[in-house]
């Protein structure tokens, strides 16, 4: 596959010679520079043309400048998040959950073709139960793609175990633990089922959580996914973009507001990495 400007991958689409040509495109992200593959039905063209989620480049160098971590990320789509992280610290150690077939192959080529060590995607969803769900989205590959049941018109069926199920893999490696869960509606069950594996490591968590719009069930899931941290002795922040400062908060309770919808949930002995980001 051969590497070229963006300005010239969107020509090649523009008049249609895309999909007879093997190219990519280079991203640059912070100092680094990565290969970008472009695949069957242009994926990948589109996802990494911007760089979306800005506030996770500051959480990670705050982060990883101070400490050491093994990342997992809970629904990995093109592999975003894996970017910013291998912009912040090339050797970071990443396992990624995926349950798209479509996305977990375009990764596993990111990975690949990046030379990225000590990174792994898993094909699965996480749940708050081992079992086989459908998967609901509006074409293979969508970004919103989620367990949650919607109206949509492409359902693929995958695995599902709980993240209490890869403490023995996880224990192994023996860093601190930062788990991003971004999944489209179902972080209340991705948190259900990881009880022990947050008494066991201790995590910063970093998620996303879109507002309830008046629905009775998601604004209990607020609720539900607030008092699952602070009981657990964790503090609540809400991330203020693009900047990612901190703004301490004591619950979850977002109507509809759609600029605020990143959080963190960091444990109270661990404030202090994160000072120079924490507002309140």
């Amino acid at each position: 596959m051969i590497y070229v400007p963006i300005i010239f991958e969107k020509i090649l689409n523009r008049f249609g010679l895309l999909g007879y040509l093997r190219t990519g495109y280079r991203l640059k992200i912070l100092n680094t520079s990565f290969k970008i593959p472009v695949i069957e039905n242009k994926e990948g063209l589109y996802y990494h043309q911007s760089i979306t989620e800005r506030f996770l480049l500051s959480v990670l160098k705050s982060l990883y400048n101070q400490r050491d971590f093994l990342f997992i990320d809970v629904g990995v789509n093109f592999g975003q998040t894996l970017l910013k992280l291998k912009a912040v610290k090339r050797n970071a150690s990443y396992i990624g959950f995926e349950p798209s077939g479509l996305c977990a192959y375009y990764v596993s080529l990111l990975i690949g073709i990046n030379k990225f060590s000590d990174a792994k995607v898993m094909r699965c969803a996480l749940s708050n139960e081992v079992s086989i769900l459908s998967l609901y989205a509006h074409s293979n590959g969508d970004a919103r793609a989620s367990i949650i049941k919607t109206d949509t018109e492409y359902e693929e069926i995958v695995p599902a175990f709980m993240i209490d199920s890869f403490i023995p893999i996880i224990s192994e490696i023996q860093k601190e633990v930062i788990l991003k869960v971004d999944v489209e509606g179902a972080e209340h069950l991705v948190f259900q089922g990881g009880e022990n594996f947050l008494r066991e490591f201790n995590p910063v968590v970093i998620f996303e959580n879109l507002p309830h719009g008046g629905d009775t069930s998601r604004k209990r899931q607020q609720l539900d996914i607030s008092n699952f941290f602070l009981s657990r002795k964790y503090r609540l922040f809400l991330v203020e973009e693009p900047e990612g400062s901190l703004h301490g908060i004591n619950i979850l309770a977002n109507e509809k507001d759609y600029r605020a919808t990143n959080y963190l949930a960091i444990p109270a002995n661990m404030i202090g990495v994160l000072n120079d980001l924490c507002k309140v």
